[in-house]
């Protein structure tokens, strides 16, 4: 709670500053918010109420192998491909967040998601110390816009999850789970979820990479 206030309190000082920087740098930063549900909450609900806590724990593998090897495949991807690093990364997410469609990719789709979400924060956060020169609040900024868009991530999956499975469905779900029990008669709801989930992801990445399209045009004016 007090991290929290004084959080708030400094960007409540420095609100004027932080209006100075490119509007395309708060939703880069965004962005690794919104995909961390992937790995954390929506994993917990995918793969361990369909598959078992077990399964589960391959999530968990996959998310420590993209912060140790994470940095190196995205090195690697970007020397492969001439386009701009943020281009790769979008694009490298989308095919990420597809890959968590079918069971035997999804472990890997979650370490691309990691790999790549964590090399566009790190350098939205490089941007925006040079745009706006707030080295020292610039950790409280990315955790404060980190934590809104994980927040409606949030929203969209248990909306989505309670809209599909009704307040039986979810008393189902969740009695499965606090047993350690699956409960692949809710795989339906689930997956449903997991589609609105999705496509919420990528169109939050449809509409960054059209902000950025339109921020160069405008910088070449």
């Amino acid at each position: 709670m007090i991290f929290l206030i004084t959080m708030i309190l400094a960007l409540l000082v420095n609100h004027r500053r932080l209006l100075h920087y490119p509007n395309h740098l708060r939703q880069r930063i965004m962005l690794y918010g919104a995909c961390g549900q992937y790995w954390t909450l929506y994993s917990t609900v995918f793969i361990g109420i369909l598959y078992g806590t077990k399964m589960y724990s391959w999530t968990i593998v996959a998310y420590l192998f993209a912060f140790v090897f994470g940095g190196l495949l995205v090195k690697q991807t970007h020397h492969l491909f001439h386009f701009k690093a943020c281009q790769i990364n979008l694009v490298m997410l989308t095919i990420g967040i597809l890959l968590t469609f079918w069971l035997p990719t999804y472990f890997i789709g979650v370490f691309i998601i990691r790999s790549f979400a964590g090399a566009e924060r790190k350098t939205a956060i490089d941007d925006y110390e040079k745009a706006t020169h707030n080295y020292s609040i610039s950790s409280i900024v990315n955790y404060y816009y980190a934590s809104i868009a994980g927040i409606i991530s949030q929203l969209v999956m248990w909306g989505s999850l309670f809209i599909f499975a009704g307040t039986t469905g979810m008393n189902r779900i969740f009695g499965a789970f606090s047993v350690g029990k699956t409960s692949i008669q809710s795989f339906p709801i689930i997956m449903n979820t997991h589609l609105i989930l999705a496509g919420y992801m990528i169109i939050f990445i449809m509409a960054l990479a059209f902000r950025l399209k339109n921020t160069k045009k405008q910088e070449l004016r």
